[in-house]
């Protein structure tokens, strides 16, 4: 059964639980504190013994898990929860009944309480009544066999529920009608009223919780049985025990004799039954009634359903018209097979497509018609398989395979076929469609993906070139840069004729913007390449703006140009960023206007659009009096390698790719770009970025002035380079400020000065001959030499500097890293910070 457990059955069975849950506490109560109301409700009736509470609570929790059938029967732990309280019970009972039978005492009677002996008893006071032990091994029983889903058991199981019934219900009667024997003698401990009473309750809980069952599915049903069952059950347990009572009161009172009594219980029975026969044949009489209008409208819909089959067999002369007309005009080839293999169904489409006409192919075997030979038999035993099992691989799907034509001609096509039994007799249908110049598209498309396949193999080793050529290119340049910047600070440091300082700054000049040059290529390579990486730290705003304009107000002097910031003084808000980006985007912005501007000033601009509880969207603007810029060049402005004119580079240099790496930038970091000009009377480039407000409301400024020279710590570093110059160039520079300085030129050379000389800081160059900074680290770090500390810090002081460099080299061990050409003022920043 699958019937739903409804949330009133539920209701009833549960509140038959907790109501005997309740009293049976109730009485332990008693026993416990000695309350004897509680222990008889009514003075000078028998209590309800201390086992017999205990009895009735056992069953009332095995009631609570066996509410639900599904739950009992599928859920273990609830059947097990269950049938253990019911077997505590069904113990209390059968060690009772045992000491009846037996005349033995097992001491359980009055084992938590004693209940005052009564004159003339037998047996000890706490003993519960004989029919009491009885009910309990019923009930106890009932929990058992339920948990048997099988009609019969369930119906025991009942059968039994009930015994315990009406055992309890007389007893409540003794009681009603003053009958002692009903509920016990003196000579046996007796039912306590409430005791009959709790043992009503929960056979009714018990049978309503499998009301879906046997003969309570009759009882509870809505049909005309369930009805009378229901009103005669009731009317049975009511009204003779009424009658009863008011023939013994009334004769007990002296208002009628004993023979007016005896006439009084007759006629209460005939009326009774009467009454019964009465109720009986009226709900046969109405069920008659039913059946006969029910049989009436059965005619009338018999009728109705005649002129329907009618009506629908002319409807299907009709559809049959239809079909037919559908399999002529269908696209694929439709061919009908009888369960021997011959056709019996061939539409126009299959005549063009296999060249057979309608005439030819119908009554011929199918595989001799359109199946290539090598397949013929394959096709017969498949067919034999399915008839005789109903099993077939290819049916109800869809397959490609070869089939031939009338001319011989092997061709693709795309079958399905879909069997249907008809009186015992299975009809094929199958629809082919010619996939011909499907399989030439596919070919096509499988050539064209090999040939995309291959320009992207190609294309991706030409990017590994580009990679490895930009890489190549930036090391090689970067470190002769090297030495070319920093020989030449070494010499403005030295005493100089004016003619001497202005070659040397036009030296230091050149390189810088050569440097410059090379890094927006690398730039825009790990931009392309999808390799540039965003910081996401806290910074302040509009102290990175100050900073900038600051820094680059010195260069706009030079020229005459006042250059100047507008910033709102509430645009005080520290937010989450890569200040660095947005650093060079400004500075890119600022130094075009500051090149292609030849005299009034240049305003930088930070303005609020929106400003919510966690965002903050910033305009930037940088705005200039220069020589403007036409719509035309406009368009093309933000292109890689373009400037407004051709004859600009000549004019102002530069190579194109500031704006193009802006662009790039601004838009990785998901916001926009664009200027607005006029030619003539200047320019403003703008861009829009969103930021995430910082929670840290204590973030240090941001400044990049230069940082004083002088050391606070000195200490002995080891320089590991390869090339001479560079050597030259780092030693003079760190001795400057105040180092002691020792280089050598590769790893392996390291490795012996560092087992002979305690060193405070390795300076490492990555790419060297013998052994490279990698594999030095590795070693210093490994432990091997016990004469090397292998925590020693190492910093890369390497002309590698594209994306990846700088993890790759704090993976192999060392602690920080710059790159070429070194700026003598980072460089000592990390030194100070490792330095002992």
């Amino acid at each position: 059964m699958n019937d739903k457990f409804s949330l009133k059955q539920i209701s009833f069975v549960r509140l038959c639980s907790l109501m005997t849950m309740l009293i049976s506490l109730l009485v332990l109560m008693g026993w416990i504190f000695e309350i004897n109301f509680l222990k008889t409700v009514i003075p000078g009736y028998i209590s309800m013994k201390a086992n017999t509470s205990l009895g009735l609570l056992f069953l009332a929790i095995s009631l609570f898990f066996f509410e639900d059938p599904e739950k009992y029967t599928h859920h273990k732990p609830t059947r097990w929860a269950a049938n253990f309280f019911a077997t505590l019970t069904f113990l209390i009972g059968a060690l009772t009944l045992t000491q009846y039978l037996f005349d033995v005492n097992f001491g359980i009677d009055e084992f938590f309480f004693i209940d005052p002996i009564r004159p003339g008893a037998r047996f000890p006071a706490g003993r519960l009544a004989p029919i009491t032990a009885i009910n309990f091994m019923l009930m106890a029983t009932t929990v058992y066999l339920s948990s048997i889903r099988l009609n019969g058991w369930q119906r025991i199981s009942q059968y039994i529920t009930f015994l315990a019934f009406l055992i309890s219900f007389q007893a409540l009667i003794g009681y009603f009608l003053g009958v002692t024997y009903t509920f016990g003698t003196a000579f046996y401990t007796q039912m306590a009223i409430h005791t009959s009473i709790l043992f009503i309750v929960l056979t009714a809980g018990f049978l309503y919780a499998r009301k879906n069952f046997a003969l309570m599915k009759i009882a509870t049903s809505p049909t005309v049985a369930g009805r009378s069952t229901r009103l005669l059950i009731g009317s049975a347990i009511l009204v003779p025990p009424f009658v009863h009572f008011i023939q013994i009161k009334a004769e007990q009172a002296g208002f009628i004799d004993a023979d007016f009594s005896v006439l009084i219980r007759v006629m209460g029975s005939v009326l009774f039954y009467l009454a019964i026969v009465w109720k009986m044949a009226y709900d046969l009489h109405q069920t008659e009634e039913l059946q006969n209008e029910a049989e009436n409208k059965l005619i009338v819909i018999n009728a109705e359903l005649e002129m329907r089959v009618i009506e629908r067999t002319e409807a299907a002369v009709k559809n049959e018209g239809k079909v037919r007309a559908i399999l002529e005009s269908a696209f694929d080839a439709i061919v009908g097979m009888d369960q021997l293999g011959f056709v019996t169904e061939w539409n126009p489409r299959a005549e063009e497509i296999f060249g057979w006409n309608k005439e030819e192919a119908i009554g011929k075997r199918m595989s001799e018609l359109i199946i290539p030979e090598r397949y013929r038999l394959m096709h017969e035993k498949g067919l034999a398989h399915f008839v005789n099992t109903g099993e077939g691989p290819v049916l109800n799907r869809s397959i490609e395979i070869s089939a031939i034509k009338k001319s011989g001609l092997e061709f693709p096509v795309e079958l399905s076929i879909t069997p249907l039994k008809i009186d015992d007799q299975y009809i094929f249908t199958a629809f082919l469609s010619d996939i011909t110049q499907r399989k030439e598209d596919e070919r096509n498309l499988k050539n064209l993906n090999a040939e995309l396949e291959k320009s992207a193999a190609e294309a991706k080793q030409a990017s590994e070139l580009k990679s490895f050529f930009l890489a190549n290119m930036s090391h090689e340049i970067r470190t002769p840069i090297n030495g070319v910047i920093g020989m030449t600070n070494l010499v403005l440091d030295t005493d100089l004729t004016d003619q001497q300082r202005e070659f040397v700054d036009i030296i230091r000049s050149s390189a810088d913007s050569l440097l410059a040059i090379i890094n927006d290529i690398l730039d825009l390579s790990k931009i392309e390449s999808g390799k540039m990486d965003l910081e996401t730290i806290d910074f302040e705003l509009s102290s990175l703006v100050t900073d900038i304009t600051k820094t680059l107000r010195l260069t706009a002097l030079q020229k005459g140009l006042n250059l100047k910031t507008d910033i709102p003084t509430s645009l005080v808000e520290n937010v989450i960023g890569d200040p660095g980006r947005i650093r060079q985007i400004l500075i890119n912005l600022i130094s075009n206007a500051i090149k292609f501007t030849h005299e009034g000033e240049i305003t930088v601009r930070a303005s609020v659009l929106s400003n919510t509880a966690d965002d903050l969207e910033i305009r930037f603007e940088v705005e200039d009096s220069g020589i403007g810029i036409s719509d035309e060049t406009i368009k093309k402005l933000f292109q890689p390698f373009t400037q407004a004119d051709s004859t600009m580079s000549r004019k102002f240099g530069g190579t194109g790719l500031g704006l193009s790496i802006c662009q790039r930038l601004v838009e990785l970091m998901h916001g926009q770009i664009g200027v607005t000009s006029t030619e003539e009377k200047g320019s403003i480039f703008w861009f829009e970025l969103n930021f995430k407000k910082s929670k840290n409301k204590h973030i240090h400024q941001i400044h990049h002035f230069e940082h004083d020279l002088e050391s606070n710590k000195t200490g002995r570093i080891l320089v590991v380079e390869d090339n001479f110059v560079n050597q030259k160039v780092a030693r003079a520079l760190l001795e400057k400020i105040g180092h002691r300085v020792d280089t050598v030129g590769n790893g392996l050379e390291a490795i012996t000065a560092l087992e002979q000389f305690p060193y405070d800081i390795v300076l490492m160059d990555c790419q060297m001959p013998e052994m490279d900074g990698f594999e030095a680290t590795q070693v210093i770090r490994s432990g091997k030499h016990v004469k090397i500390p292998k925590t020693i810090p190492i910093v890369a002081m390497t002309a590698n500097a594209l994306s990846g460099d700088k993890e790759r080299c704090l993976k192999a061990g060392m602690d920080d890293y710059i790159s070429k050409p070194v700026n003598i003022n980072s460089l000592n920043k990390i030194i100070q910070k490792l330095l002992p």
